[in-house]
């Protein structure tokens, strides 16, 4: 039996409540089923077929060879299949004929993820997608050979696209990260020619590929949700409310006061139902009373430091990390993640300190930052990564945050270490 009973009403006729549900609400549509390397392949061809109905041309291939070339460019070495096809060519010729494959059977020999034929223009591409996926065997260079024995006088493009920026591949195959389709996403969604539909979904797989954490909560929402606990602290701290809301929200469903045929003013039915449809809402009102406190005592060990709180998680950015290049447009590069945990031996919940490496926010200090995720064993460039440290138990907020505070001065010693490693170099 539910002791919930009656005992929610006033937090739930708060019009903060309501505004916190409507943001509970929003989703991205990639999140219904799993959208693993075959779905993205499936959108990338879809994004390269000029004839498709995104709207969009021959803007997207035009965009990944342009892409291709400049990888190549950089390095002073000239991608054997574009010999012949210059920048001001893919500028200014139209690829409509081209055809896009994906998922193309070539025998005994594997399946290529993406294939294009581009017969006016002469111009074969192979794009291997890696988007958590490593390679198997020597796929590639089974691609590369059928690839030349059914193309032989296409110029030949072979791409290994890899959303966790493991980009070093043999030649001629030219590795590009995940970045310029995010790039080029950002610009197009604002293109008043799209059909809202496509703009829609072309927002929703810019967000899905644009980071690993999706985060809903921002400083408005987070604010929203800490003037509704001051105002309903009595209730969310209460000895009966408090552990069953925990019990709905981290453990188990109530299938027997749900099942009931009969629902009952004093039953609790609709508030269980209630705390699992926002669960959202319901999950980062639970986690405020842990995190703000942690907070205020984390900017008063570290008063210019940056701290923000969204949900169940609580990101730190140290005194020490400021200034240091790991902070854009982008976000934090290097920062601490602090998140509300359940030990499952004793039940006791526990703060879970991580240090955070996001790589594609590094920009021009992408090189410092993975010699500092080398020392944290987090040396795979993957696009982002977490070291976790031992979970604080329970000894007091000052002691807890103190022990943040060493692991910050380790960081602080590795910071020095690679930018003295890069001058060196």
């Amino acid at each position: 039996m539910t002791t919930l009973s009656g005992k929610l009403d006033p937090l739930l006729a708060d019009p903060r409540f309501e505004t916190l549900k409507r943001t509970a609400m929003s989703f991205n549509t990639l999140h219904i089923r799993s959208f693993n390397e075959n779905r993205h392949s499936e959108m990338l061809a879809w994004l390269l077929d000029p004839n498709e109905a995104h709207g969009l041309g021959d803007r997207f291939l035009r965009r990944l060879l342009l892409k291709c070339l400049n990888a190549k460019s950089e390095s002073g070495e000239i991608h054997k299949g574009l010999k012949g096809v210059s920048a001001s060519d893919l500028q200014a010729y139209s690829m409509s004929q081209a055809l896009v494959f994906n998922e193309v059977d070539i025998s005994r020999n594997g399946r290529i993820d993406i294939l294009v034929v581009e017969p006016s223009l002469g111009i074969v591409v192979a794009i291997e997608n890696k988007y958590g996926a490593g390679e198997t065997g020597n796929q590639l260079e089974r691609y590369q050979t059928w690839i030349e024995k059914t193309f032989p006088d296409y110029s030949q493009v072979f791409i290994v696209l890899d959303a966790y920026d493991r980009v070093s591949c043999p030649a001629p195959w030219v590795g590009l990260p995940y970045d310029w389709v995010a790039d080029f996403l950002d610009t197009v969604v604002s293109y008043q020619e799209l059909h809202p539909r496509i703009a829609f979904m072309l927002k929703d797989y810019l967000s899905y590929i644009k980071e690993e954490e999706y985060d809903e909560w921002n400083q408005y929402q987070h604010d929203l949700l800490v003037e509704l606990y001051e105002k309903h602290r009595d209730i969310l701290t209460n000895d009966d409310v408090r552990p069953e809301l925990l019990r709905h929200l981290f453990e188990e469903y109530d299938w027997e006061t749900l099942g009931q045929s009969e629902w009952t003013a004093t039953g609790g039915q609709s508030e269980i139902w209630i705390v699992h449809r926002y669960w959202s809402v319901f999950a980062a009102l639970m986690c405020i009373h842990r995190l703000e406190p942690v907070k205020r005592e984390l900017l008063n060990l570290d008063k210019d430091g940056k701290v923000e709180v969204y949900g169940r998680y609580l990101s730190y950015l140290p005194s020490k990390v400021c200034g240091q290049g790991f902070e854009s447009d982008k976000g934090w590069a290097l920062y601490f993640n602090i998140v509300i945990e359940k030990d499952e031996e004793d039940e006791v919940e526990r703060l879970e300190p991580k240090l955070c490496f996001r790589f594609r926010r590094a920009d021009e200090n992408l090189e410092r930052l993975r010699q500092i995720a080398r020392y944290y064993g987090k040396d795979n460039y993957k696009s982002s990564g977490n070291f976790k440290f031992e979970p604080l138990k329970e000894d007091g907020l000052p002691a807890l945050c103190e022990r943040i505070q060493t692991h910050v001065d380790e960081l602080a010693k590795r910071m020095t270490e690679a930018r003295a490693s890069q001058r060196h170099t």
